[in-house]
């Protein structure tokens, strides 16, 4: 009696554990679709296309600045108004890419992904080593980063 009673509690924890192992695997395919479908919002085509001033320039018109959604983050100012025009996506990539220019790595596999596609990074600092170390950024880079922060804040952004 007791045998039986053993082989079908093993038997029910096994088969919770598989339901288990399936949910995660769920799980994770939705997280994948997710992350798909973030970044085809950003493509056209087959071809990146980068909020610059107001206007959109593909890659291969952006010259020196291939690669870029803010060319010009560390050199102006950028308004709210112009910043709030960006998708939650580009933001998110835009406010990170103030970081990456600094040789900041990045821990989550979409910030990671997208930077070592681009031409100009060189990851240097892991996150921990970035943050100990005085920061980088010139006056510009961080008026932007700082309402940049904010917008997303503001569109509750849950990359943030």
């Amino acid at each position: 009696m007791k045998n039986r009673m053993r082989a079908k509690s093993s038997s029910r924890k096994r088969q919770l554990t598989l339901l288990a192992e399936i949910a995660l695997l769920f799980m994770i395919a939705i997280a994948i679709g997710a992350t798909i479908a973030a970044l085809s919002d950003s493509i056209d085509d087959g071809l990146v296309e980068e909020r610059i001033s107001g206007d959109f320039r593909s890659e291969n018109e952006q010259g020196e600045y291939a690669g870029f959604i803010l060319p010009d983050s560390d050199s102006r100012y950028y308004s709210k108004e112009e910043l709030d025009e960006l998708p939650t996506w580009d933001l998110y990539l835009a406010h990170n890419e103030i970081y990456a220019r600094h040789g900041r790595k990045f821990d989550r596999e979409d910030l990671a992904a997208y930077f070592a596609s681009c031409d100009w990074y060189e990851p240097l600092y892991s996150p921990e080593e970035f943050d100990a170390m005085p920061s980088p950024l010139n006056e510009f880079e961080q008026k932007n980063s700082e309402v940049m922060a904010e917008l997303r804040r503001g569109r509750n952004d849950p990359n943030l």
